[in-house]
């Protein structure tokens, strides 16, 4: 994967410092492993219904884990917060998901905030008609991380058309949220460097 990456990136000129990862289910697995693995060549994920790192190994603890009931095998070991500095994550689950049990964000979530070197803890949490969402901020106050659960959506991506399988039209965009998520980002962090300039 990593070496397709490399190519793409190569023969379109891609701006490395914009290289994203986003999945749902399985391919939110993938994309979240690879966020973990390779904080060098991804700038962030975006995670719709996937598992939390290190929670499967093979068949049988993938059903477990997608039920929920598998506590993830995750260290703090690794490359540590330095090596993730750049790296955000925007992770989105359906209250009505009944394949991926949506304790998985939040167990997610808090991995995430662990590489990151943030609080386990949120630092801010909302409630509102669609469902609840916790954001965790840098000390520059730079949203690094959003962990949110839409009541009313299934496994499915949030957002979409009818046309495609497992979307979910009836909820909010995940699409134009992961878009807007990264790009806020990137201009927090542009205004940051301004500001120290």
């Amino acid at each position: 994967m990593l070496e397709l990456v490399e190519r793409v990136a190569r023969e379109h000129e891609v701006d490395r410092s914009r290289v994203y990862l986003a999945g749902l289910s399985a391919g939110a697995c993938m994309a979240t492993i690879l966020a973990e693995q390779a904080p060098d060549v991804f700038a962030g994920v975006a995670a719709m219904a996937g598992v939390a790192l290190h929670a499967a190994h093979d068949v049988e603890t993938a059903y477990a884990a997608m039920r929920g009931e598998r506590t993830p095998e995750f260290s703090e070991g690794g490359p540590g917060p330095v090596a993730y500095r750049r790296s955000r994550a925007i992770i989105w689950v359906g209250a009505r998901d009944i394949r991926v049990a949506p304790v998985n964000a939040w167990l997610l979530g808090r991995q995430f905030a662990s590489l990151y070197g943030l609080a386990e803890s949120p630092d801010r949490e909302e409630i509102f008609g669609g469902g609840k969402r916790a954001l965790w901020h840098d000390r520059s106050g730079k949203t690094r991380l959003e962990v949110r659960e839409l009541d009313a959506i299934g496994h499915a991506w949030s957002g979409g058309s009818l046309r495609g399988s497992y979307t979910a039209p009836v909820g909010p965009n995940f699409s134009e949220a992961l878009f807007r998520f990264f790009l806020e980002g990137e201009a927090e962090t542009e205004q940051a460097m301004q500001q120290c300039g």
